[in-house]
C-alpha cells in the first residue's frame, strides 16, 4: 500500500458518520475508554464539542485520495495532551496507524510547544502499545485497571 499519498486536513462535519461507524466496530469497542452504547445523539454532542476546540491539529483526518483512512486527535489531559488514533476497519493492519501517528506526533511537536504528550491504551491492545513504544512513549502508570498510560519520553 502506498502511504506517501496520504493527505491531512482538519476534521469537519463530513467525518462524523465515519467516526461513529469506525468507533463502534466490535473489534475496537472493547478497547476504548468509552465502551458500547454510544448513541448517535451522544456521539453527535461529543463530535460537535471536539470541532469547537481551537487548537491547531486538534482533530485531523488522513486520506488516501478522497477516502478517509484514519483520524487523530489531541485534547487537554492533566498537565499535557492526550493523543488518540482511529483507523478505518478496512485499513487496519496495513501500517496506516503507525504512519499517521508518526506524522501526527511530529506535526504536534513542530506546531505546538508541546507539553507532555500521553496515550491511554487498553492493556490488551498490543499493536497500539507497540506503536506508541516505537514512537518513544514510555509506560507511566496504570489507569482504571484495564488501561495503561504512556507518556512521550
Amino acid at each position: 500500500m502506498q502511504l506517501s499519498g496520504l493527505t491531512l486536513r482538519p476534521v469537519d462535519s463530513r467525518d462524523e458518520s465515519n467516526l461513529l461507524l469506525w468507533r463502534s466496530d466490535s473489534n475496537v469497542d472493547e478497547l476504548q475508554l468509552s465502551k458500547g452504547g454510544i448513541t448517535r445523539e451522544i456521539h453527535h454532542k461529543w463530535f460537535r464539542s471536539r470541532l469547537e476546540k481551537s487548537v491547531d491539529l486538534a482533530f485531523t483526518a488522513f486520506s488516501l485520495g478522497t477516502t478517509p483512512v484514519a483520524y487523530a486527535r489531541v485534547e487537554n489531559y492533566e498537565d499535557g495532551w492526550m493523543i488518540s488514533i482511529l483507523v478505518s476497519p478496512d485499513h487496519r493492519n496495513k501500517g496506516i496507524g503507525s504512519y499517521t501517528c508518526e506524522i501526527f506526533v511530529r506535526e504536534l511537536q513542530m506546531q505546538i510547544n508541546c507539553p507532555p504528550l500521553y496515550a491511554i491504551i487498553h492493556r490488551r491492545n498490543l499493536p497500539s502499545i507497540r506503536l506508541f513504544t516505537k514512537l518513544g512513549f514510555c509506560l507511566s502508570r496504570e489507569v482504571n485497571g484495564e488501561f495503561l498510560e504512556f507518556m512521550l519520553c
